[in-house]
C-alpha cells in the first residue's frame, strides 16, 4: 500500500516501471485499454483490496499501468481510497466483512466486434456471447462473485459485457447489463453506446435464445423489453442455454 501510494501521487510517472509493465502485459496477451474499470462501484472494489492488503501492482498490472498514465483514473481511485479510509475507520470492530468480490473483468478480453462495412452511412457491427461465458458471469465458481451488484431490494446487475468498435472514422463504445428482478422472474437488458463521429441513425438488434428485439437507439440508455429467465435457462434452472448477439446497424437493417 504504501509503494502503490508512493507511485500515484508522483508528478509523473516512471518511465521505467511503464515500461516493464507494457512488456509484462505484452507477454501475457493483456492489453490495458481493454481491461480498464468503467464505473466508480469497480474502482471501489480494488480501492477496497488495496486496503485490505491486496498487491495492486503485482496482481492487477493493467490496471495499475492504467493508473499510472491516467490522471482522472489515479484522481478517481485515490478519491476512492481516501472515502473508504474515512468510512471503514467508522465501522464497528464486530461488522462483518463484505463478501468477495470479483475483479476478473480485468483479466478478461471483451468479446471483438465483427465489422461489415459498405459506406460511410451504412454499415454493421455484431459482438457475440458464448453461452459459456454468459455461464460465467451468471453462475461463476463459489469462489468468485460475478459483475454484479446488488441493492437492498433484491435486484441484480450483471455487465455482460463492455467493447469498442471503429467503422473508419466512427467509434462505438458499447456496454451492455442485464439486471434480474426476482418478482417478475425476468432479464432486463440495458444497452448504453458511447458515440464519436457517428451520423446515421442507428438501430440494435439483440437476439438471446428464441428472444429478438430491434429498436432504434433512440434513447441513451436504451431498455429492452423484458427477458423471461426460464427463456435462456435449461430446465435445471442453472444452466444458460445459448449465446447472445448483439448487432448495431447504421441505417435500418433488412429484413
Amino acid at each position: 500500500m504504501i509503494y502503490l501510494r508512493a507511485q500515484l501521487t508522483q508528478k509523473t510517472p516512471n518511465k521505467s516501471l511503464l515500461a516493464q509493465l507494457r512488456a509484462h502485459l505484452a507477454a501475457v496477451g493483456i492489453s490495458p485499454e481493454e481491461t480498464s474499470p468503467t464505473d466508480m462501484e469497480s474502482l471501489d472494489l480494488l480501492a477496497q483490496q488495496a486496503l485490505d492488503g491486496v498487491d495492486i501492482p503485482a496482481q492487477h498490472p493493467a490496471f495499475f499501468y492504467q493508473l499510472l498514465v491516467n490522471p482522472e483514473l489515479r484522481r478517481a481511485f485515490l478519491d476512492a481510497l481516501e472515502a473508504l479510509e474515512q468510512m471503514n475507520a467508522g465501522k464497528s470492530p464486530l461488522q462483518p466483512p463484505p463478501a468477495p468480490a470479483s475483479l476478473e473483468f480485468l483479466t478478461k478480453v471483451p468479446p471483438k466486434p465483427t465489422i461489415q462495412w459498405w459506406r460511410q452511412q451504412k454499415w454493421r457491427v455484431t459482438w457475440q456471447q458464448t453461452a459459456a461465458q454468459l455461464q460465467s458471469i451468471f453462475f461463476p465458481p463459489a469462489a468468485l462473485s460475478a459483475h454484479r451488484a446488488v441493492d437492498p431490494a433484491g435486484d441484480a446487475q450483471y455487465l455482460l459485457f463492455r467493447s469498442q468498435a471503429r467503422v473508419e472514422n466512427q467509434l462505438l463504445d458499447v456496454s451492455l447489463d442485464a439486471v434480474y428482478h426476482p418478482d417478475e422472474n425476468s432479464l432486463h437488458l440495458i444497452l448504453s453506446v458511447g458515440q464519436s463521429g457517428v451520423d446515421a441513425p442507428l438501430f440494435v438488434t439483440l437476439r438471446w435464445g428464441d428472444y429478438e428485439q430491434t429498436l432504434p437507439l433512440s434513447a441513451q440508455p436504451l431498455s429492452f423489453p423484458p427477458l423471461p429467465i426460464t427463456d435462456v435457462l435449461d430446465v435445471s434452472g442453472d444452466h444458460i442455454i445459448g449465446p447472445l448477439h448483439l448487432q448495431i446497424d447504421a441505417a435500418a437493417p433488412e429484413a
